[in-house]
């Protein structure tokens, strides 16, 4: 079991009901699908991003991984430097 806490400079909102993941790796990843999901959503709203964060609790309390939800936006062209 894995949880998603909603980490701003403001305040943390925890998820207190948690999903089931087999594997660390696997609720890390859904942690950096979700913040793609929350960053579109800001766009769309014109809301700042700036210092929100995914944080992925394991059972016993520990984070295992953060994941800030500017870490998800690609910047700069999606080309090679050769243009192909």
């Amino acid at each position: 079991m894995f949880y998603f806490d909603i980490r701003t400079e403001v305040c943390t909102i925890p998820d207190v009901e948690g999903i089931f993941m087999p594997t660390a790796d696997h609720a890390i990843r859904e942690a950096q699908l979700a913040a793609r999901d929350m960053v579109i959503e800001a766009i769309m709203r014109e809301t700042a991003i700036d210092g929100t964060t995914i944080e992925v609790r394991d059972e016993a309390g520990n984070i295992v991984e953060a994941v800030p939800l500017t870490s998800v936006i690609k910047f700069g062209h999606p080309h090679s430097a050769s243009g192909t």
